[in-house]
């Protein structure tokens, strides 16, 4: 999921911009993984870290944490030469699905899902962008 508050409060955005940047990346985001992809596929290993380290910054950025997390520890793998990239690269896949999910209910919604703030004071997308 999406953790909307966080990302709001660390880009100093209101939710417009916010949602306009998650659109984006559920454009961009699907072909930097096939690029991540590839690159591993052909031993490109420099390229393949490249696409991680992006991926991972894009989805800290939108407040996806786990998918954040997921790049993050396949760059690591990566660039350490150790761990099996198909497996770090099967939960990036799933996390990335999940991120991915979300953003297609706020297009749904055609951009219209506002945050709500809860009783412990955490946002959600009307519960669907958690």
């Amino acid at each position: 999921g999406i953790k909307v508050k966080e990302a709001m409060t660390r880009l100093g955005s209101p939710w417009e911009m916010l949602r306009d940047m998650l659109l984006q990346l559920g454009d961009s985001l699907p072909q930097r993984l096939v690029n991540l992809e590839q690159a591993i596929q052909k031993r490109d290993l420099n390229a393949a870290r490249f696409q991680a380290h992006s991926i991972s910054g894009a989805a800290g950025s939108a407040g996806a944490m786990r998918v954040r997390e997921s790049a993050r520890q396949l760059e690591a793998a990566i660039k350490q030469g150790e761990g099996d990239l198909e497996i770090l690269l099967a939960r990036l896949r799933a996390n990335l699905e999940i991120m991915l999910e979300s953003i297609r209910s706020i297009e749904s919604e055609g951009g219209a899902i506002t945050p709500a703030i809860d009783a412990r004071g955490r946002s959600s997308c009307s519960g669907r962008c958690r």
